[in-house]
């Protein structure tokens, strides 16, 4: 696959070139109160250099490595585990209602959802309700239960999620129902999957957007959550 990411100030992911790592540019806002442009320049910063980066400069080497006797053959799940967070992190922005406890699940189901606004997994049921409850989005709940729970609790993915490198596939993330399975309680016998090489670059586009529209004075309810958050 081809080098083709965005440039911030902070980095060029297509290089893995750092303009300006996040103490650097911590010790050059000074010490005096920060304004809000500069703890979103400073969030910016650390997201896409320490987060976002290292997810970037692992998937050049998986997508380089063409030796199953190499490490970075097999290390797409050390992409997953990376980028499991961004949801919970922006959903947390996202949320109006987000709060320190018992809100995660809403929250990285409102990352997700602003993330894949138009993944038909992210499709809300019906459509008018969409509160980002898990009832009304039941396949994003259970992309979290098997994917970040299963990453964090686990230290792997949870049964009938898979992850792939299918060219192929439509979709970051798909759902392939299955019908004919023996015992198929509350629908956990469908198969999800998740390529970690379409869902870094979406990543990446994604937190450029959100960064210019948290930046628009329009958006001044989502700029509280920021600071509170």
């Amino acid at each position: 696959m081809p080098e083709n990411y965005r440039v911030s100030r902070f980095i060029d992911f297509n290089k893995g070139e750092v303009f300006c790592d996040p103490m650097t540019l911590f010790n050059a806002q000074g010490g005096s109160e920060w304004s809000l442009k500069q703890k979103i320049d400073f969030f910016q910063c650390r997201v896409e250099v320490w987060q976002l980066s290292p997810a970037v400069e692992m998937l050049k080497q998986v997508e380089a490595s063409k030796q199953l006797s190499a490490a970075w053959s097999h290390a797409a799940y050390g992409i997953v585990f990376i980028v499991t967070s961004y949801f919970e992190m922006v959903g947390k922005i996202l949320n109006p209602n987000s709060n320190r406890w018992r809100t995660s699940d809403t929250d990285f189901n409102y990352g997700f959802c602003d993330a894949y606004p138009t993944l038909p997994l992210a499709q809300a049921e019906p459509e008018e309700t969409q509160d980002y409850k898990d009832e009304t989005i039941p396949h994003v709940a259970k992309v979290r239960d098997m994917m970040r729970n299963g990453m964090y609790h686990l230290g792997f993915t949870k049964k009938n999620f898979e992850i792939h490198n299918s060219p192929t596939s439509p979709h970051d993330f798909e759902v392939q129902p299955v019908t004919n399975y023996p015992s198929k309680p509350f629908g956990f016998a469908d198969l999800y999957l998740m390529n970690p090489h379409q869902v870094t670059r979406t990543l990446v586009e994604h937190f450029g957007k959100f960064i210019d529209e948290l930046r628009l004075p329009a958006n001044a309810a989502r700029q509280q959550e920021f600071l509170d958050f």
